[in-house]
């Protein structure tokens, strides 16, 4: 710096710095909203797999058990299952692809409800009784089974990953003569 001020040198140097300065600043805001983003759509998924989970569970506790000799009553597949639960048509939740990923479809006799839970390879329903798991309900070959829960899982073999587990917490039916021979109800 010379008597008379900076020199041109001198003023094109700090210009340099502070737009490398705003530079690095600017990369790294885009680099942490990236991040944020990514957090963002993983709670979002986590949320709406939660919001599921419970809608599933009011829906099979409105309807008391489910076992497997009872006629008429839950019969599930890979993408779908529906009950007899009161209303006039049977409740259902179905999986359902689309472009984002997939959904939840549920119809009860309150409404109808559609839960986007995203990106999944492979999502299906997979029903959980009290001797194994099953991909459909009721299971072939067992009539004394009750089902524990329905659960959502992705991916095969070793990568498989549950979504969500909605459990069905009524095992016998309210009005049950309990018998000790049969170890269930008549």
């Amino acid at each position: 710096m010379s008597q008379d001020g900076y020199t041109l040198t001198e003023t094109l140097a700090a210009l340099v710095m502070i737009g490398l300065a705003i530079g690095g600043l600017s990369l790294g805001v885009h680099v942490l909203g990236r991040s944020q983003l990514a957090v963002s759509r993983q709670v979002a998924a986590a949320t709406a797999a939660r919001i599921a989970q419970v809608d599933l569970e009011r829906m099979l506790a409105s309807a008391g058990a489910f076992r497997a000799r009872d006629a008429g009553g839950l019969v599930g597949k890979a993408e779908a299952f529906d009950f007899a639960c009161g209303a006039a048509s049977r409740c259902k939740a179905a999986l359902r692809d689309t472009a984002k990923g997939f959904s939840l479809d549920i119809q009860t006799g309150q409404g109808d409800r559609h839960l986007a839970l995203g990106p999944a390879a492979g999502a299906r329903f997979v029903y959980r009784g009290t001797l194994a798991d099953s991909p459909v309900w009721p299971p072939a070959g067992t009539t004394h089974e009750a089902l524990r829960a329905v659960s959502i899982i992705e991916g095969d073999g070793a990568t498989v990953r549950p979504i969500l587990v909605a459990r069905a917490w009524a095992e016998q039916p309210a009005a049950c003569d309990f018998d000790v021979v049969m170890q269930d109800c008549r």
